[in-house]
């Protein structure tokens, strides 16, 4: 609900650009999975472009697409690029890592992958091979009485 709502979409979208270039010195696309990484991805695209250092978008479909172009990714990737992958909520990150799978087999380097909130039940041992950076942990919003 929070990427749908347009001030919570601009705070996650704030909020994983600035994380996103303290950590990497060159991104040159975001994505993500659709459907949840879509408006995520897009608006930190916008938000990139009203800073000054714009970095395009693109997606990763769930399946093949069925005609025409027959492409699983669409948007802004060029072969070579450096890309972050950008997720709503993981959990076990089966679904991103199949983003990844298709973004390295164009040859792309996932300089890193970022959540909103990581609900701690695999994801970060799941993406150990990449650099991951959870923006919230579950265990942050659990109650501790």
């Amino acid at each position: 609900m929070v990427t749908l709502d347009p001030l919570g979409l601009r705070l996650v979208a704030e909020v994983l650009l600035d994380v996103m270039l303290k950590q990497n010195k060159q991104v040159d696309s975001v994505g993500g999975l659709e459907t949840g990484g879509i408006p995520i991805a897009a608006t930190v695209s916008l938000m990139s472009e009203i800073r000054g250092k714009p970095i395009p978008a693109f997606f990763v479909r769930q399946k093949e697409k069925e005609r025409g172009t027959r492409k699983w990714i669409e948007g802004n990737l060029e072969p070579k690029s450096n890309v972050v992958i950008l997720d709503d909520v993981t959990t076990r990150g089966n679904s991103v890592l199949k983003a990844v799978e298709k973004v390295e087999e164009i040859d792309c380097k996932v300089v890193e992958i970022t959540s909103l909130v990581d609900r701690e039940e695999g994801a970060a041992q799941n993406f150990r091979n990449y650099m991951f950076t959870p923006i919230f942990r579950m265990s942050q919003f659990m109650s501790s009485d």
